[in-house]
């Protein structure tokens, strides 16, 4: 899954002037500008072309606390993409176990609530969406090693959400990730394409293709 930045953690800059500030809340912020800087200067000009200067003085920051905190760009980049990935799944696994009424616990309704969260939270951070949906592909190996990790945690996760008892059958278990890989692609084609205000509208599109490719979702009676 792609991974986003909140943006109230990422956004803090501290006050001009003299402060009272420790030291650890200093270079806490700096991090998390840096890393705020990585991710829209990958967006807007590709991990190929981004710096480590280019990244410092958008965030605001000298080159020695770049360098304090992360070796080179590439080691900034899959911080960027570690942090995004902790809050995107902290945000959507809130929206999972939140209660709903009037069908709580059914399979259906949290997968639309996770999915509901998951494209809003994409099409509100355009940025985040560009850097760790597509640009993660060519910042190297161990990114790429990564995506696919997380992609398979993802994979995991639906596999709970929608099969809690366990027990499937290799061909469920199949259709689950051919689940997990259309979203992906389809959240993948339109970043692409740039139509980011259209990736909320997949919510219902996707739930459909949930239920054709996991048809045990729905009652027996239902299905007739």
């Amino acid at each position: 899954m792609a991974a986003l930045q909140a943006p109230e953690e990422v956004r803090s800059t501290l006050p001009r002037g003299r402060h009272a500030l420790t030291r650890q809340k200093v270079v806490a912020s700096q991090r998390k500008r840096l890393l705020r800087a990585m991710t829209d200067e990958v967006a807007e000009n590709g991990f190929a072309a981004t710096t480590a200067a280019r990244v410092y003085q958008r965030a605001g920051v000298s080159s020695r606390a770049f360098y304090e905190n992360f070796t080179d760009v590439r080691d900034c980049f899959l911080a960027a993409y570690d942090e995004s990935v902790r809050l995107t799944q902290a945000q959507v696994l809130a929206s999972w176990r939140q209660p709903t009424e009037p069908t709580a616990g059914d399979s259906m309704q949290r997968i639309g609530e996770v999915l509901k969260t998951y494209l809003e939270l994409l099409a509100g951070e355009p940025n985040v969406a560009r850097t760790f949906l597509l640009e993660v592909y060519a910042a190297g190996a161990e990114a790429r090693e990564r995506r696919l990790m997380v992609h398979d945690q993802f994979v995991v996760a639906v596999r709970a959400l929608l099969a809690p008892e366990g027990g499937l059958a290799a061909e469920d278990e199949f259709a689950i990730e051919s689940l997990v890989d259309a979203i992906t692609f389809r959240v993948t084609r339109a970043l692409i394409a740039g139509d980011l205000g259209d990736i909320p509208t997949l919510r219902d599109q996707l739930s459909a293709v949930a239920v054709r490719l996991c048809p045990w979702l729905i009652p027996e009676p239902a299905r007739r």
